[in-house]
């Protein structure tokens, strides 16, 4: 009987070993779905590339070294050819209320899939849940990481009140961004220059905000409450002062200190989304901005820049040459708060030359649009986009009252007078950003890559041409062309430092068992194409782009799917 019992004993331990050396060879054996031969890797830690194969299976890399490829059901020769992690688009508008998200064609990214971006970060409507439900529900072809917008979530709580909050407000709003966490947000986004009432917000109210955020493990995404010499709203002769909708006039350098000082009394993760250096008389100021950064990282502060790299900024044409104050009738309450009133500017004619007539006002209208000059670099760096009359559409402020042997502001005045019912009558581009700026916050390693785009509906309109071509931009221009920065530490940036931003524990680098968020493209032909004034154009040079293993981009050409994922964090309920 012992002998029996020993021989059991003596099985049970046995047979398992045995049983899991037979599986060994067969899980080994197991075609891998996609093979990248012979690339050079760049794994997205800014070391220099080494030529290597990549193994996908299922939607994640099974190996990187060198790999039997007769066991692939498909091989990619990549051969003379960069391979990198996925880009991540650090902030994009892909999931705003008119977002292309829920679009048809929106959802397939073509625009952002052809610069190398797998993965972006939105800003949906409040609530949360709901939203992601939407997406889900039509499929979308990239990564999404989803915040909670501080703004919508303090109109909820405080209506456009501009005043701090009482505790119970400040509770409530707490509730609500742990609310958003819960249903798969990541990171809370603020607006401090454009958006109200997120800019009625001061330091110490938003120090809490960040608090909550940093509890929650998420991180705090802020445009900044100014970009130069003044906030983007700011009007000299105060003809739209209103102290209910008045905020901190301050410059780039102050609102970076705010930027710090948040990360650092909160211990969030912050960051200053697009930073950028607006206006001649305010180029260089970079320096400033990174001695800060500098400075506070010194003292262990967690504060990050990203950045876009063109001389204009906006989603849309859309710079007000003429202040909206001139343009709308006289009984609307606040000129700066123009939500819930339909065409706004439907008598914009009429109440520019009202404003012309009376001699106090048109004092003011030329202070404000002199400011408006100074601000851009003069009438020679605000560029006519789209205008009723195409003769001048594509010219500049200077050049078209050259041609019409005028003063540029009796020219303005004239296309107002003569154009859409809208600012400045057309679509107009301030040109006043500096490579002398770019290129320092791109050496500086705290500094991620965003398009401050994202999805579109290929052929809509006159977008800014970095929702094509950002990635590919800065990969041409700054690094192979003119090497600002060496290609790795630039990738790196584009990949593994946006993931440890946003917290993102398998993506970001090319690593076994990481999900395969793969990018190959060809350093000859990488280039964006998109300008002002033909932006829906695809970039070139991305030749392979793998989202969650399966091919988006293939030999160049779109395949229309749709793997992308919701990022969620670690505080939602559930991680589907």
């Amino acid at each position: 009987m012992r002998n029996a019992s020993t021989i059991r004993a003596t099985l049970r331990l046995v047979l398992p070993a045995v049983l899991l050396w037979g599986t060994a060879p067969a899980q080994q054996s197991a075609p891998y779905d996609v093979v990248i031969k012979n690339g050079m890797i760049l794994d997205g830690t800014g070391n220099p590339f080494f030529i290597a194969d990549v193994a996908i299976r299922g939607e994640r890399i099974a190996e990187i070294g060198t790999v039997d490829a007769t066991r692939a059901r498909r091989v990619i020769d990549a051969k003379g050819m960069y391979v990198t992690p996925g880009f991540i688009d650090m902030h994009s508008h892909s999931g705003s209320r008119d977002g292309a998200i829920l679009h048809p064609e929106g959802r397939k990214a073509l625009n952002s899939i052809t610069q190398g971006i797998t993965t972006e970060a939105i800003n949906p409507p409040w609530p949360v849940a709901e939203q992601i439900a939407k997406y889900r529900a039509g499929g979308f072809a990239l990564n999404e990481v989803v915040s909670v917008n501080f703004g919508e979530i303090r109109e909820m709580v405080m209506g456009l009140a501009n005043r701090p909050p009482t505790a119970a407000e400040l509770e409530r709003m707490k509730n609500l961004i742990k609310q958003g966490f819960r249903e798969g947000a990541r990171y809370v986004f603020v607006n401090l220059e454009n958006g109200i009432p997120d800019r009625f917000a001061l330091t110490d109210e938003l120090v809490e905000i960040a608090k909550t955020v940093s509890e929650l493990q998420g991180y705090y995404d802020t445009h900044q409450r100014s970009e130069g010499i003044t906030p983007i709203w700011y009007h000299p002769s105060e003809q739209d002062h209103n102290p209910a909708s008045h905020s901190p006039v301050v410059d780039g350098i102050e609102a970076v200190h705010e930027t710090i000082e948040i990360a650092e009394r909160s211990g969030a993760r912050v960051v200053g989304h697009h930073v950028k250096v607006k206006g001649p008389n305010f180029w260089g100021a970079s320096r400033a901005y990174v001695q800060l950064m500098d400075r506070a990282r010194a003292r262990g502060v967690q504060v990050y820049f990203s950045i876009y790299g063109y001389t204009s900024y906006g989603n849309w044409p859309n710079v007000a040459v003429i202040p909206q104050w001139a343009l709308v009738d006289p009984d609307v309450p606040d000129p700066r708060i123009l939500r819930g009133i339909p065409n706004p500017y439907r008598n914009a004619r009429r109440n520019l030359q009202r404003v012309l007539a009376d001699s106090s006002l048109r004092r003011s209208l030329l202070v404000d649009i002199e400011h408006e000059f100074t601000k851009a670099g003069g009438p020679q760096r605000l560029l006519l986009v789209e205008y009723p009359d195409p003769r001048y559409a594509g010219k500049t402020l200077q050049e078209i009252a050259d041609l019409r042997n005028e003063d540029p502001v009796e020219t303005l005045i004239w296309l107002q007078l003569n154009g859409d019912n809208r600012p400045g009558g057309g679509g107009w581009r301030a040109l006043d950003t500096d490579d002398i700026d770019v290129e320092h916050f791109i050496q500086q390693d705290y500094v991620a890559y965003v398009t401050d785009g994202g999805m579109i509906v290929p052929g809509e309109g006159y977008p800014h041409p970095r929702y094509y071509g950002t990635f590919a931009r800065f990969i041409r221009r700054y690094a192979l062309d003119r090497q600002v920065v060496k290609l790795p530490f630039m990738i790196r940036g584009m990949t593994s430092l946006a993931a440890q931003i946003i917290g993102l524990k398998d993506r970001g680098l090319l690593r076994e068992g990481y999900y395969a968020d793969i990018n190959v493209f060809d350093p000859v032909s990488i280039r964006d194409r998109a300008t002002y004034m033909n932006p829906h154009q695809y970039s070139t040079g991305f030749k392979y782009v793998l989202i969650n293993g399966t091919l988006v981009l293939d030999d160049g050409r779109p395949t229309g799917a749709l793997p992308g994922k919701i990022l969620t964090g670690p505080m939602t309920d559930s991680h589907p």
